[in-house]
């Protein structure tokens, strides 16, 4: 006993995966005594048999497919990016860049 009443236990290996929700998983994480609420795979359809198996809630992967597409597609880009420079600034003021004290 954790001390817990409801835990979500998400599958990230199923997570916007088109095969669906682990189900042997799910009934492992629905045995438990607290409420589950329970993702990574889940679609609209797979709600009847979640919650008849015990589940008091569902994170749905209706956009993760979009999503892992967006990740992938950024990890695929070779080129590094410079982060912007920093402009010093006046503290007391917060107006404009800092004086320039090597012209005197």
């Amino acid at each position: 006993d954790l001390g817990y009443e409801r835990a979500v236990v998400l599958d990230l290996r199923r997570l916007g995966g088109r095969e669906g929700y682990d189900r042997e998983l799910a009934d492992l994480a629905l045995s438990a005594d607290i409420e589950i609420v329970f993702g990574g795979g889940v679609h609209e359809p797979d709600l009847p048999e979640l919650r008849a198996k015990g589940a008091v809630g569902a994170l749905l992967d209706p956009y993760t497919p979009v999503l892992r597409d967006i990740i992938r597609s950024q990890a695929n880009v070779q080129e590094e990016r410079l982060l912007p420079a920093l402009e010093r600034r006046d503290v007391r003021t917060g107006a404009g860049p800092a004086p320039d004290k090597s012209a005197h």
